[in-house]
């Protein structure tokens, strides 16, 4: 949600162009989005609690990889029965700069004035203008967005030693 979600959607527009290809495309969106402004007035509902004020993105993550090589919640397993939320004060653009790197590689503990982590079994968030959410690839425009853990809705099959809960039984087996 937010920022993330718009530089996401649009690093197709200009990876595809000759003259910046691959992974300059999300380096040109990264710079085109900034322009279009990195904030967002929202009220958060997570864990029980309330989040509200301006906000930069919010990331959901039910894994630990998204977009270009993304690795903001290293622990993150589609498998624990939670989800992880990253939630990203307004902060400026000089600021976003500087910390999106630490964020991109699992650094969010590192940063607790600007970065939230929440883990939960759902979200909502609200604004007052529709936001920008990426789902998968996907972009869409909404004022409420919900988000929730459907327990046991899809199996997952892990390779030996990939999955948490297979880490925990061997634990509990020794």
């Amino acid at each position: 949600v937010g920022v993330d979600a718009r530089i996401g959607i649009d690093v197709h527009k200009y990876s595809g162009l000759p003259v910046v290809g691959g992974a300059a495309g999300y380096v040109t969106s990264t710079a085109v989005n900034l322009f279009k402004g990195i904030h967002d007035e929202l009220r958060v509902t997570c864990g029980g609690k309330l989040y509200y004020g301006t906000m930069s993105l919010i990331c959901a993550c039910n894994g630990g990889w998204y977009g270009g090589g993304f690795h903001p919640v290293p622990d993150a397993r589609p498998d624990d029965g939670a989800l992880d939320f990253l939630i990203v004060k307004g902060v400026s653009r000089l600021t976003f700069l500087r910390v999106i790197r630490h964020y991109a590689r699992g650094e969010y503990a590192d940063y607790p004035k600007y970065i939230t982590h929440v883990r939960g079994d759902s979200m909502e968030i609200r604004a007052e203008k529709a936001i920008p959410v990426n789902m998968d690839g996907e972009l869409i425009q909404a004022k409420t967005v919900s988000i929730s853990l459907l327990p046991k809705a899809i199996r997952f099959v892990f390779p030996r030693g990939a999955s948490r809960l297979e880490e925990n039984r061997e634990k509990e087996t020794v």
